[in-house]
């Protein structure tokens, strides 16, 4: 754990807190009472711990009949911290510290049920009566436990937790543990208590208050799992419940640890800054990624709410029984839920592409973000409070699970899985740092995993293997290997980092090679024949991009055409000349020739990175005078597969094609295919009439292209469809919907109706995001965040969505003087939370204005020539290196 000012001193150690709140929904303020064990480990007269937002009543240490009563309390609003001053000393003598003494803390204080999404907030629901009822919900991650009542807000001050809460008859409240008692207050309330956890950090506290019903079921090990729901919803729970359930019994078995608790809430909280919370015994979820409407739910929607679920449940092994001992080693967290999010669903449903969905989704969102120079080691100090909620990223996320899924492809997946076993038996219930895990790996496998590892999570950034082929004097066939970091922005400091890399080769005929690369330039010998392509990253388990020469590149095409590579080479494939392009390797026409190799593609996630890395060009070209051709480009790229899915299903289709029929459609019809946009048009027209009648996994795409192609009526029936959903599914297609109109006056009547109080907070930064995708609303949607940006710090103040609002309308940008502008904008607006984040908005926006600077007249030409233009066989190398 770093030293910083930031850490609490560590004179003092909490063993346990008893804790007593009473919630006033009418007036969102609460009353609370703590009694605090504490071990005093060093002679003192100070003890200083973690409190934001709360009145101290009363204050009183005692050590059992001894009372301490401090002289002074002294708060600390930047730190949110308090120290009590006492006027004379206590605890562990100075010259021994073999008795330490125990000592209790009692605090009365109250607190606000605020409305920003963390510490102790409220949410809004309503009764299938229609009537408006409030709950109030605790979001303590990272360090907003101290909201909610005075404690150590740190990892590594694990101690348990016994609650006890006073509430009106008809509430129910749920926390961590089961409740085991229920009595009757003088004044008519209820006061349940609950069981104490075991030792645990802070910010898995949970408590919730409100009217709730639930579905429940019990694993094979007798652990009550329940999906928790507002009134008139539990019934949209089932289907989560089954997942839950078979997931956890999958847990319990792969890592050979028990689930430690008597029991697992899944509680739907309607608003939730993220997308779920893996506090301990009681995850709680937003209501999309966890309920399930049989009629209006989509499959993609179940896709997700089981990632979700997977993701949630995992965590309750890794973060929950074992921790990270400071907030640098987040990615142990969440690296791993992740992670197993891909083994969960390679053993629970497999047909379903886990492994394509994790490269299409997390592998390239990876690679993407640390190709910035404004990225962060996975391991990355933790300086101070601000720098805290900025860890959550995809680097901790989706890097971490990259990295993770590489050492376990190394050593071997049973070997990895009996390590594993053995770190969290020797850790359970504490803490840990990125060398317990090595050390067990090592133990297990005998291999130098330490060695291979600490570069990848304390070095920024990847390497690019450049790869060329070389016949020695003998005839041999070598292959030239050269690694260096990458990076889609030419900066001045040296790129002499160097990683140890496992890397599979395959090559047509055949060979495969498996090699651990640890030095700057290497030699391989692998048998090929001329005509024969090479391949490197077989499976794409290592977490590097690969640069080919133009000739290697073509054969590479002509293999995707003729179906001569699986799934996971045509995804990486095509992302990796796409981010190549984007800095500089190759010229933008060799990708969008490239992209013609895929023209009898059906792969789902092929397809998602298809359409995203062709709608990123697409934007940065908006406005240009071939934009129209660019759209005649892409539905010739997607003429095949629309033909071959149209718009009805098949019996016993696969999941993933309804998924991709939805998508493509979509994408074809936002891009002007009349045949599309005619036949969404007549759909919408039968969903406004009966909503409920329509396919749910076609409803995005209907809505959508309506909106496209729509006029100022489309826009207010789908407003009054938005108020009126009950559905936050539904409510979530239709607000992504209000964000495609191609005409600037409703574009901005959707950016109005996002701050009209009739959007839930938790979705507005959602909505931002889509309209500054849109060619036509991103320049609109960053200067009404400017105007608007007041509103916007007032309702995410305390806390971390308004990093997400800076990246979803920044980093689209790609004008001339928008860096300018970004930069002098947050210079006089600053948000110290989002530091990073704006420095990765503002580079993204300087690599989308080279890259249109360098090519510009590249691709203009390319569309001028469309029908004509030169092949992949005609390359040359001016492609090459930047």
């Amino acid at each position: 754990m770093p030293d910083i000012a930031h850490i609490l001193p560590k004179n003092v150690k909490p063993l346990g807190y008893d804790l007593w709140f009473k919630p006033d929904l009418e007036n969102f303020k609460f009353e609370g009472h703590a009694v605090i064990r504490l071990d005093v480990l060093e002679y003192t007269d100070t003890i200083t711990f973690h409190s934001a937002d709360l009145v101290f009543n009363n204050v009183l240490l005692r050590s059992g009949l001894v009372p301490y009563v401090p002289n002074e309390i002294a708060f600390d609003k930047n730190k949110k911290t308090v120290t009590l001053k006492f006027s004379e000393k206590f605890g562990a003598a100075l010259y021994t510290q073999l008795i330490i003494p125990k000592f209790e803390l009692e605090i009365s204080f109250t607190g606000e049920i605020n409305d920003q999404l963390c510490g102790w907030y409220r949410s809004i629901y309503e009764l299938p009566s229609g009537e408006k009822r409030y709950m109030a919900t605790t979001q303590c991650e990272a360090i907003d436990a101290r909201r909610v009542f005075p404690c150590w807000d740190e990892p590594a001050q694990k101690a348990s937790f016994k609650v006890t809460v006073e509430i009106p008859e008809n509430l129910t409240a749920i926390s961590n543990m089961p409740a085991y008692g229920e009595s009757t207050t003088a004044l008519g309330w209820k006061q349940v208590n609950f069981y104490p956890t075991p030792p645990m950090s802070t910010y898995l506290f949970a408590l919730m208050v409100g009217e709730f019903e639930w579905v429940e079921k019990r694993t094979k090990d007798n652990v009550l799992v329940r999906v928790c729901t507002t009134p008139g919803k539990k019934d949209l729970g089932k289907f989560a419940l089954t997942q839950a359930v078979a997931v956890l019994e999958y847990y319990t078995e792969y890592f050979g640890v028990p689930y430690p608790l008597p029991k697992l809430d899944l509680v739907a909280i309607p608003d939730f800054a993220a997308g779920a919370m893996e506090n301990w015994g009681a995850d709680t979820f937003r209501e999309t990624y966890l309920l399930i409407d049989p009629i209006n739910s989509s499959i993609a929607a179940k896709e997700r709410v089981v990632e979700v679920i997977d993701h949630e449940i995992a965590h309750q092994w890794h973060g929950d029984l074992v921790t990270m001992s400071w907030w640098d080693g987040l990615w142990l967290n969440e690296g791993f839920a992740s992670w197993m999010e891909l083994i969960a669903g390679s053993k629970l449903h497999p047909n379903w592409g886990p492994e394509e969905k994790f490269l299409a989704e997390d592998f390239l969102r990876a690679l993407s973000a640390d190709a910035l120079a404004s990225s962060h080691p996975i391991h990355s100090e933790i300086k101070s409070d601000d720098e805290i909620n900025e860890g959550f990223d995809w680097i901790a996320y989706s890097k971490g699970a990259a990295v993770i899924r590489m050492i376990e492809n190394f050593i071997g997946s049973e070997v990895f899985r009996r390590g594993l076993k053995r770190y969290m038996q020797a850790h359970a219930y504490g803490n840990t740092n990125p060398e317990d895990l090595w050390d067990a790996l090592e133990t297990e496998s005998g291999k130098p995993v330490r060695y291979i590892m600490d570069p990848w999570i304390k070095q920024i950034g990847y390497p690019i293997i450049e790869v060329k082929r070389t016949t020695s004097d003998d005839g041999q066939s070598t292959l030239s290997i050269k690694q260096e970091r990458f990076l889609y922005e030419e900066t001045s400091f040296s790129r002499s980092e160097i990683w140890s890399i496992p890397i599979g080769i395959s090559v047509k005929s055949g060979n495969r090679l498996s090699l651990l690369i640890d030095s700057k330039e290497s030699k391989a010998i692998v048998p090929y024949l001329p005509g024969d392509w090479i391949k490197l990253n077989s499976g794409h388990t290592g977490f590097f991009r690969v640069y080919y020469e133009p000739s290697d590149l073509k054969m590479l095409s002509d293999a995707i055409k003729h179906w001569e590579l699986p799934v996971s080479d045509r995804i990486v494939l095509c992302d990796d000349v796409f981010a190549l392009t984007r800095a500089g390797y190759y010229p933008s026409y060799l990708f969008l020739d490239f992209l013609n190799s895929y023209e009898n593609e059906d792969n789902l996630h092929v397809w998602q990175v298809i359409i995203s890395r062709l709608n990123a060009l697409a934007l940065i070209c908006a406005g240009a005078p071939f934009a129209n051709s660019f759209s005649t480009y892409t539905r010739k790229l997607l003429r095949n597969i629309v033909k071959d899915l149209g718009w009805e299903e098949k019996p016993n289709e696969p999941h993933d094609k309804k998924i991709l029929r939805e998508l493509v459609l979509l994408t074809a019809g936002e891009n002007g295919d009349e045949t599309i946009i005619n036949e969404a048009r007549r759909r919408f027209a039968d969903y406004v009439i009966y909503p409920e009648g329509s396919n749910p996994n076609l409803r995005r795409a209907v809505l959508g292209i309506a909106a496209a192609s729509g006029n100022l009526l489309h826009h207010k029936t789908m407003r009054e469809f938005y108020v009126e959903s009950k559905l936050q599914e539904e409510q979530e297609r239709i607000l992504r919907a209000l964000t495609s109109f191609s005409n600037p006056d409703l574009i901005m009547e959707t950016l109005r109706f996002i701050i009209s109080g009739k959007v839930r907070s938790q979705d507005i930064y959602v909505a931002l995001r889509g309209a500054s995708e849109n060619p036509v609303g991103r320049d609109l949607t960053w200067q009404f965040v400017k105007d608007n940006w007041r509103f916007f710090t007032g309702i995410y103040e305390k806390g971390k969505l308004l990093g997400n609002v800076i990246s979803a309308v920044c980093s689209t940008l790609s004008g001339f003087k928008d860096e300018q502008d970004v930069r002098e904008f947050f210079k006089a607006n600053p948000v110290p939370d989002a530091k990073r984040t704006i420095e990765q908005a503002l580079e993204n926006i300087r690599i989308n204005v080279k890259w249109l600077n360098r090519d510009y007249r590249i691709i203009k030409k390319w569309f001028e020539d469309l029908d004509s233009h030169m092949s992949l066989s005609d390359y040359s190398d001016e492609g090459g290196e930047a």
